[in-house]
């Protein structure tokens, strides 16, 4: 199910993806409340900064268009939440472009449709 949401990144494949979940340097979330799909979080220590990542989104959320942009919104925002929490500086995602999905990130170069939000 995850294959496909990382072929946006040459360089994190599932053998990676398999290495971090064991190091625990990403943790793999399963969304069963009105969203049958999975999610990876990762946190990397840029120049001292924790910034939080999310690598990998995959799955089916149940209802309609607005209920599905509801229930986005609110995963992100219980991310946010939690990595603030964990002392991160920052949330990314990249890969398919979610700019329309949370406006309230800003675009980041050198990541495909990469976005971030200060925490």
């Amino acid at each position: 199910m995850l294959a496909p949401a990382l072929a946006h990144d040459p360089d994190f494949s599932m053998e990676t993806l398999y290495g971090r979940l064991l190091d625990r340097t990403s943790l793999l979330f399963f969304g069963n409340e009105g969203a049958n799909g999975l999610l990876v979080v990762s946190v990397d220590d840029e120049d001292g900064d924790l910034i939080a990542w999310t690598t990998a989104i995959a799955g089916r959320i149940e209802g309609g268009p607005k209920a599905r942009l509801a229930r986005m919104r609110q995963g992100i925002r219980a991310i946010e939440d939690v990595a603030r929490i964990a002392g991160c500086k920052a949330h990314r995602i990249c890969g398919r472009n979610y700019a329309r999905i949370f406006p309230d990130y800003q675009p980041i170069k050198g990541f495909r449709n990469g976005l971030e939000k200060r925490l």
